[in-house]
């Protein structure tokens, strides 16, 4: 009885919360519609690299809402991923926006955009060396490189050494996504999140990589849910205490989702806004 109460609990939290996250949409909506035109002067080329960032964070936002409001749970956790990792790129370009060291921050972003590109064009390569999309993505690697060197020029020929090249002179750029994510997570202000962000960052890529706990935590929920819609007959007292803890997931989630929007907002207002 007491796993039934917390799971009505948990489900009215659930959505309190989907309602502050829509209003937070709407508060980044309207400041996005307020200064459209300042933020599409070439000049503020910072503030819309940034811009693309939260609106990422914003759109994850509605769609998990979307998907609560119909129960659809199983991907909460998944869209919940990309949004922190948006979420720690935003933030630490507006930092360092304000810190002056934006060229050196966004290097590292575009330094990371090289690496995957070249990744993709390798295994392209690799099954069809005449496939069409394979000059779209060395135009691609191309800008990135210059972006980051300006005096580099990547000729078609040899691609392969000179690419290695780059990533060995600008190896210092090269950062990991887990590390970034986490302190962005311990520096949010919107909640104590250092108590547990090194912890929720790990179960979202355990269930967005659906490993077996994950999996079978989303199925017993589906269990319980059928059975409170009168399709089972009965299920072990087990099966209802992993359902409560999957719906708790979900909220922590939205509770996430809500603490990182807020705080990316404030910054976005303050930070970027302001300044143009």
């Amino acid at each position: 009885m007491q796993v039934n109460k917390a799971y009505e609990k948990d489900k009215c939290a659930i959505a309190d919360f989907v309602k502050k996250i829509e209003s937070l949409c709407r508060a980044y909506d309207e400041e996005v519609t307020q200064y459209k035109e300042r933020l599409s002067e070439p000049i503020n080329q910072s503030a819309q690299d940034i811009r693309a960032f939260v609106t990422v964070l914003f759109d994850c936002g509605q769609d998990a809402c979307t998907l609560v409001k119909n129960e659809r749970y199983s991907s909460v956790a998944a869209t919940a991923r990309a949004a922190i990792e948006s979420y720690a790129t935003a933030v630490e370009l507006i930092e360092a926006r304000k810190n002056g060291s934006y060229n050196e921050c966004f290097n590292r972003v575009i330094f990371a955009d090289v690496t995957q590109l070249w990744k993709l064009y390798e295994a392209l390569y690799a099954t069809d060396p005449n496939h069409l999309e394979l000059p779209h993505f060395l135009d691609d690697i191309r800008r990135g490189i210059e972006q980051i060197d300006p005096s580099f020029r990547l000729a078609y020929e040899n691609v392969e050494s000179q690419v290695k090249a780059f990533k060995r002179g600008f190896k210092h750029l090269e950062t990991k996504t887990t590390e970034r994510v986490l302190a962005a997570l311990e520096k949010n202000p919107e909640r104590n999140l250092k108590d547990y962000a090194r912890l929720i960052y790990p179960l979202f890529c355990l269930a967005t990589h659906n490993n077996f706990s994950s999996v079978q935590e989303r199925t017993q929920y589906t269990s319980i849910v059928e059975r409170k819609l009168g399709y089972g007959t009965a299920y072990v007292h087990q099966v209802e205490y992993r359902a409560n803890n999957y719906t708790r997931n979900v909220l922590n989630s939205l509770m996430l989702f809500h603490d990182c929007m807020k705080d990316c907002l404030n910054k976005w207002e303050a930070d970027v806004l302001r300044s143009l």
